[in-house]
C-alpha cells in the first residue's frame, strides 16, 4: 500500500467509501445542474439529483432519506429504491480473454438520451474513442471503455457504448470489439427510429491529436513519436473536418476522470460503474417528464443575481462566470438583467 492511500470494507457496494485516489470533487457542474434544474423538481427527483450529482454513497442519502421520514416526508425508503439501482449488474457482465466486460451498446444509450431531447438529427455521426484508464494507485486495476459522441449535437453527453475491467489491456481485440463492429453495421445498414423517426448513420473515427512540429527540430529523431508527427496534420485535419473541436479528444480525456469518480472503494469495480451509469439514466428519465411540464425561458433574482433559464440546457448569470454568449449571427453578447 502507498503512503496516503487508504481502502475501506464494507459488504454494499452501494455503501462503500472512498478510494483515496478516486475522490474527485468537480463543484462547478454541480453548481450550474443546480441552478437549472432543481427548483423545478419534486423534492423525490431533488434528493435523486441531488445524490448523483455529488456522487453520495448510499450511506449518505439512507441517512437524508430518514431524516425527511422523520419531518413527515414520505420518500422512498432506501436509496437503492430512490435512484432504481440494479439489482443484479453482474448478470450483465460476460468474461472474455483477461478480464471481464459490460456491453451497453450504442442503440440502448442514444435512445436513452433522446428521451430527453425531443428533436434528433437526420443523419448521425459518431467520434469514437478507445483508451485504458488505471483505477487505483495501489493496484493494476483498469477501464478500457468504448466512448462516443455525437458529432451533430456538441451539447450531448460523451457516453460509454462498453467497458471491459482487467489488469491489463484486452488480450482479444476481437473479442473486444466484435459487439462494437457489430451494432454499428447493423445500425448503418437499418438506421435507428427515435420519437417515430427514422435517422440515418455515419461513423466518424478519429484519433488523437497532439504536439507540435518543432518538437523534432528542438530534440531530434530519438524523441520522435507518433503523437509529435500528428500535429504536422492538424491544419489539414481542420480544414477537412471545419473544426478543431470535431477532432479534439478533451470530452473523452474528461469523461475517463468522471468514470474513476464513479468508483467508491475496490471492490466489484465493474458493478459500481454500471450501476452509477444506470442510476444516471434513470434521473435523466425523471428529468426528462419533469421539463416536459416546464415553461420557458424564466427568470430568477437572488440579492443581484439574475438567472435566466433559456431552457433545459442553457441558462446565463449576471457574473463574470456565465454572463456572455454568442449569438446565430456571431455576436458576443453580456447578458447584464432580465426580467419576467
Amino acid at each position: 500500500m502507498e503512503d496516503g492511500h487508504q481502502d475501506t470494507v464494507q459488504h454494499d457496494e452501494g455503501d462503500s467509501v472512498q478510494d483515496g485516489d478516486a475522490n474527485f470533487t468537480d463543484d462547478s457542474d454541480v453548481e450550474a445542474g443546480s441552478a437549472l434544474n432543481i427548483d423545478n423538481m419534486s423534492i423525490e427527483d431533488g434528493i435523486r439529483y441531488w445524490a448523483l450529482s455529488n456522487n453520495q454513497t448510499h450511506q449518505s442519502i439512507n441517512m437524508v432519506l430518514r431524516l425527511f421520514k422523520k419531518t413527515g416526508v414520505k420518500v422512498p425508503a432506501s436509496a437503492k429504491t430512490l435512484l432504481k439501482t440494479k439489482r443484479n449488474p453482474s448478470s450483465e457482465i460476460k468474461d472474455i480473454d483477461g478480464g471481464q466486460f459490460w456491453y451497453r451498446g450504442f442503440r440502448s444509450c442514444l435512445l436513452n438520451y433522446f428521451r430527453s431531447v425531443k428533436v434528433p438529427p437526420n443523419c448521425i455521426t459518431l467520434t469514437l474513442s478507445i483508451d485504458g484508464l488505471p483505477l487505483h494507485n495501489s493496484s493494476n486495476m483498469q477501464f478500457w471503455p468504448i466512448l462516443f459522441k455525437i458529432e451533430e449535437l456538441p451539447q450531448a453527453p460523451v457516453m460509454a457504448a462498453a467497458i471491459f475491467f482487467g489488469f491489463q489491456k484486452p488480450n482479444n481485440i476481437e473479442e473486444f470489439l466484435r459487439p462494437a463492429v457489430d451494432e454499428l453495421n447493423l445500425l448503418m445498414a437499418n438506421g435507428i427510429i427515435i420519437h417515430g423517426k427514422k435517422t440515418k448513420w455515419k461513423v466518424a473515427g478519429q484519433l488523437l491529436d497532439k504536439f507540435v512540429k518543432d518538437f523534432e527540430t528542438l530534440y531530434g529523431e530519438r524523441y520522435i513519436s507518433s503523437n509529435v508527427h500528428n500535429l504536422r496534420h492538424v491544419l489539414e485535419e481542420v480544414e477537412h473536418f471545419e473544426s478543431f473541436w470535431s477532432i479534439s479528444t478533451y470530452v473523452f480525456e474528461n469523461y475517463l476522470q468522471f468514470l474513476k469518480r464513479l468508483l467508491r472503494s475496490g471492490w466489484k469495480n465493474l458493478e459500481q460503474a454500471i450501476n452509477r451509469l444506470c442510476e444516471m439514466d434513470e434521473m435523466n428519465m425523471q428529468h426528462a417528464s419533469t421539463q416536459s411540464n416546464s415553461n420557458y425561458p424564466t427568470v430568477k433574482q437572488r440579492g443581484n443575481v439574475s438567472t435566466l433559464n433559456i431552457n433545459s440546457n442553457f441558462l446565463l448569470h449576471n457574473n463574470t462566470r456565465n454572463f456572455w454568449f454568442l449569438t446565430k449571427n456571431d455576436h458576443i453578447v453580456k447578458f447584464q438583467s432580465a426580467t419576467k
